[in-house]
């Protein structure tokens, strides 16, 4: 099971997020573009626990006690949390790693809070903390195979281009969800949602 957890949108939201970079996707068709259904915003990510469960501090072995130890961990983290609104406002890339277009959202009180209750609680548990401070984005695509003009040209018309949802996204709660990677893309489950406090 490769897990991580996040915020699921609803399909109105999802359908205005593809319609905001539907020029990027015909010009720039290399791009490995995120499927409609799997735009998501990552929260944390906690890996495969299959192959690798000593990484949580539990004697037992059994995956179904790890699952009920993170439940109970995502449940602490929400119970002092407040509903809230988040505004996509900005779009980027990220070219370490490797290249990533994004859609980034407002900094939120509340969003940074629940992050943080994610990384203090699942620490607990074994996972790692994560080391680079959190940056709230969605992403719309992976260039694995653009490099040198056509990445360049890529930049260009992602830094000369306003892309704004202008609607609130209402957040609500968060899901933990398991992600098959296959051929044509991964493919998301929804193992368990948590609902946060309404304000």
């Amino acid at each position: 099971m490769r897990l991580f957890i996040a915020f699921q949108f609803p399909q109105v939201f999802r359908n205005n997020a593809i319609s905001l970079f539907t020029e990027l996707r015909e010009k720039f068709p290399e791009v490995a573009w995120t499927k409609r259904e799997n735009i998501h915003l990552t929260l944390k990510f906690l890996g495969n626990i299959n192959s690798d469960l000593r990484v949580a501090k539990i004697k037992s072995k059994d995956t179904r006690e790890l699952l009920k130890r993170i439940n109970a961990a995502i449940e602490k983290c929400v119970e002092n949390v407040y509903q809230f609104d988040i505004i996509f406002n900005k779009i980027g890339y990220f070219s370490k790693e490797q290249f990533i277009v994004w859609l980034g959202a407002n900094t939120n009180h509340n969003l940074l809070r629940l992050v943080q209750n994610l990384d203090d609680n699942l620490a607990v548990l074994g996972f790692e903390k994560e080391k680079r401070k959190y940056n709230s984005h969605i992403t719309l695509g992976r260039g694995r195979h653009i490099g040198g003009n056509r990445q360049e040209e890529l930049k260009y018309t992602i830094l000369n281009h306003k892309f704004q949802l202008t609607e609130k996204f209402s957040v609500r709660g968060i899901s933990l969800i398991d992600s098959t990677l296959t051929s044509s893309g991964p493919i998301y489950k929804t193992l368990n949602t948590y609902k946060m406090l309404k304000s």
